[in-house]
């Protein structure tokens, strides 16, 4: 069994085939004056910074401080080794946080780590 280490170089910048709840607060009349408005921003959590095996699964959770409705089969594109991955959408519709998983397969190996690519697929 070949090893994949996993050091992810790059973080997700944007998003597209999700739908974000509105960021935006009604004024209310003065009740909510002072409030500032959310951002859409997005966080990802990473797998654990180790050497995986064949079979092993990556879990990356990306998170928005609003519900995220998808659209579609979204996917997660991953660099291995110069190859293009993908870690599919497996829970999270509906919710802030979605979960995509890449199984590694036989083959895959990255001395140097792997990068998640800048958009989701």
């Amino acid at each position: 069994m070949k090893a994949l280490n996993l050091i992810l170089i790059f973080i997700i910048s944007f998003l597209t085939g999700c739908n974000f709840e509105s960021g935006s607060e009604d004024t209310g009349g003065g009740l909510f004056s002072g409030h500032k408005e959310v951002t859409n921003s997005l966080s990802i959590k990473l797998p654990s910074d180790k050497t995986y095996l064949e079979g092993q699964n990556l879990d990356f959770v990306v998170s928005h401080p609003f519900n995220l409705t998808v659209t579609g089969t979204p996917r997660l594109e991953i660099d291995i080794n110069g190859s293009t991955v993908y870690a599919n959408l497996l829970a999270g519709n509906g919710t802030k946080n979605l979960t995509f998983r890449y199984t590694v397969q036989a083959g895959d190996n990255d001395t140097d780590g792997i990068e998640v690519i800048s958009s989701i697929d």
